[in-house]
Order: structure tokens, then sequence, then C-alpha cells
């Protein structure tokens, strides 16, 4: 298990500024909203309904996929988990194409996105194509990091940190985390250099 596994959206890579621009420039939200997305996922669900955010989250990750950053820290602390001997691999999960909007090729995009923010490049990281899986299902997700045999899981989904096997050292990964988890076996961090506490 000298591998570490770790969640891409909303884990490595940041949309909160894309949301909220792509939302107010839509006119879906005032400009006074809280600027994370389960903020303006809440408001634009119980004033629009559920399509109105589907079809956004289909744009931000698809089209609008370049303008998301890499949260603050993850380059470096991937750099720190190379250097003490693991390997890193990306399991995510996401739809081949968007439910409703544009078709958009969501995988494509997402790999894209890493090569052009060079964790692909920068050898000191690790990262190849070989080592990144996009899944289409949640328990595809589960049964692939089931299969990797981590020694440590990072993500922002609580549930699949619950549907994990045991022997997996699980972190909860957001600014919100320790709110989200009561479970005892799950660690909880905030920023990305906490991580380097746990492993």
């Amino acid at each position: 298990m000298n591998a570490i596994g770790v969640d891409f959206d909303n884990t490595i890579i940041d949309y909160s500024h894309v949301f909220y621009d792509l939302a107010l420039t839509k006119g879906l939200i005032s400009s006074n909203i809280n600027r994370n997305k389960a903020s303006i996922k809440n408001f634009i669900v119980n004033n629009y309904g559920n399509e109105k955010w589907t079809k956004l989250q289909g744009e931000v990750y698809g089209e609008e996929i370049h303008r998301a950053k890499p949260f603050e820290g993850v380059k470096e602390t991937f750099r720190e988990i190379k250097k003490r001997g693991y390997m890193i691999k990306i399991v995510s999960h996401r739809t081949k194409f968007p439910y409703l909007g544009k078709r958009y090729d969501l995988h494509k995009a997402a790999k894209q996105w890493i090569k052009e923010n060079d964790f692909l490049s920068d050898e000191n990281i690790g990262i190849t194509d070989k080592d990144i899986f996009f899944e289409t299902g949640m328990e595809s997700k589960i049964k692939k990091i089931n299969e990797l045999n981590f020694k440590l899981f990072v993500d922002d989904l609580i549930h699949i940190l619950e549907s994990i096997e045991s022997n997996t050292i699980k972190v909860l990964f957001g600014s919100n985390a320790k709110e989200k988890s009561q479970v005892e076996n799950i660690y909880c961090i905030d920023s990305w250099t906490n991580l380097l506490k746990i492993i």
C-alpha cells in the first residue's frame, strides 16, 4: 500500500469562484450570497429547481473548467508525499457527458485541466496518465478505490469514505469537513498542508 488516492472535483480543483461568477452572470444569484458551492447550489435549487443547478454544474465541469484553480497547497503537498515515497493516484466520479445542456466531454475536460495545471509535467509530483481514473458512477468509483488498495484516500464526500474498505485511512477534505463528519475513523482537514500530519 505505497499509494495515496485523491478525489478530483472539489478536492484537487477549486471551482468556488467559477460557480459564483457564472451563476451571477446568469442572474441566478445575487452578489451578496456566500461564495461556497453548497450555498450557491442551495439557493439555485430552492429558487429555480434542480434542473437549473444541474445545467450550471455541467457548464462549470466542462467548458468553464479552465477558469478553476488548484486548491492552495495541493501541489506542494503532492511533492512532499512523493518525497516520502508514495505514489499519487486520482480516482474521481464524473459522468462522461452532462445530464443537461451542451454535450461536452467531461472526462477529456478534466484531464486537460490536470495537464494544463502542470500536475503531469512536474516530476516532483509524479502523476502520469495511468494514475488517473474517472469512473462514471459512485459504485464504480468505490470499487476502483478498493481495487487499488490505497494506504490513504482523500475525498470531499463523506459517503464515499464511509463506503471504502476499513484498512484504508480515510480523510475528509473541505472548509467545513469537521461539521460533516462525526465518524471516529475519518480524519478531517480544511487545508492540504494538514494532510502531511496524518501520513
